[in-house]
């Protein structure tokens, strides 16, 4: 099944049972087409409230709420990644055309038809940047927007390489 027609089966909320049993109630489809995930730690920072629980209250007394299905971070990037079409192999590619900017073009794609909440994903999004380049402005963009509404941000990018070291 090719990602368009997987993008378009959740924005019409027919997604096939492999995603279902994948996402569950996590991801649903919103009436303008977005498609709304919920992680286990919303993107909205709040200010804590003053109310503290009583010390000597047993467990039994403890009022049990139900929580909602979450996706994890894992799981939204596992989404980004098939809505984008980054996970299908294309022939150009054995010519190395899967460069960062070139991931990075398309998870911004993505990320405007993602709502985490009631937040578009492509404000909470910081992407791999070369210097000197349009998304270095979209990422100080979204970083002082993120610190002016107390939200948190989502980095995906490029990871340095790692040299195995001996400990002892």
């Amino acid at each position: 099944m090719s990602i368009n027609m997987t993008a378009g089966f959740i924005r019409c909320g027919l997604m096939n049972a492999r995603q279902r049993f994948i996402w569950g109630d996590a991801v649903r489809a919103a009436a303008d087409g977005t498609i709304v995930v919920r992680l286990p730690t919303g993107l909205q920072k709040k200010v804590p409230s003053g109310v503290k629980p009583a010390e000597n209250v047993s467990d039994d007394e403890l009022v049990k709420c139900k929580r909602r299905p979450a996706m994890s971070l894992l799981g939204l990037l596992h989404l980004l990644w098939e809505q984008s079409g980054i996970n299908v192999w294309h022939p150009s590619f054995d010519k190395k055309k899967r460069t960062p900017g070139w991931v990075s073009w398309h998870l911004q794609q993505t990320a405007t038809q993602i709502r985490i909440g009631r937040v578009p994903l492509e404000e909470s999004l910081q992407l791999m940047a070369m210097k000197d380049t349009p998304q270095v402005i979209a990422n100080r963009e979204h970083m002082r927007a993120a610190e002016k509404n107390k939200r948190r941000l989502i980095v995906v990018s490029v990871l340095a390489g790692v040299k195995p070291v001996k400990h002892g």
